[in-house]
């Protein structure tokens, strides 16, 4: 994935966080109000079958995000020892590609145990995942945090500017 400015890194990866966000939530939301408005009954009859997945489910779901972050910080390492900004820029976004894709797997597994079960179990997961999320919302801020950046790099990812003016600040730091 080829970026054009820090600009268009951070517009392609934020549109990937907020699709991943709405698509379960859009789902998650109709369960939800149906459950609450429509005494929504579990798509599941069998209570042996019901009570075990109230169990499982949730474990499943908070092992893919934690596994997912677990698996972030471990790649940012080698994202960090990129070369220039734009190569960064490139291996931070596909690290936060499969975080995302991990924690969309939580969400989905937690949405569909609130279908087959109606437990409030998944609804205090999903509330817990979308804390979660806003922690993990993709900002320059959080970019600097988590790169090792030099002040130039710093300076151009702030104030928008180009991977032209990051390679020059950073050839004067040097």
């Amino acid at each position: 994935m080829s970026f054009k400015s820090p600009e268009s890194f951070h517009n392609k990866l934020g549109f990937v966080f907020h699709a991943m966000l709405a698509l379960p939530l859009a789902a998650f939301v109709y369960l939800f109000l149906e459950l609450r408005h429509r005494e929504l009954q579990p798509a599941l009859d069998n209570n042996a079958i019901v009570f075990i997945l109230t169990y499982l489910l949730p474990v499943l779901g908070v092992a893919a995000v934690v596994g997912g972050y677990f698996m972030f910080k471990k790649e940012l390492k080698t994202v960090n020892l990129k070369g220039a900004l734009r190569y960064k820029l490139e291996a931070y976004y596909i690290a936060s590609l499969k975080l995302y894709g991990l924690i969309e797997l939580g969400s989905v597994i937690f949405v569909v145990g609130l279908y087959l079960t109606t437990s409030a179990v998944f609804v205090l997961f999903y509330v817990l995942l979308l804390f979660f999320m806003s922690l993990n919302r993709p900002t320059p801020q959080k970019y600097i945090g988590d790169l090792r950046l030099t002040e130039g790099e710093r300076e151009v990812i702030l104030h928008k500017g180009s991977f032209e003016e990051a390679e020059s600040a950073g050839r004067e730091e040097s």
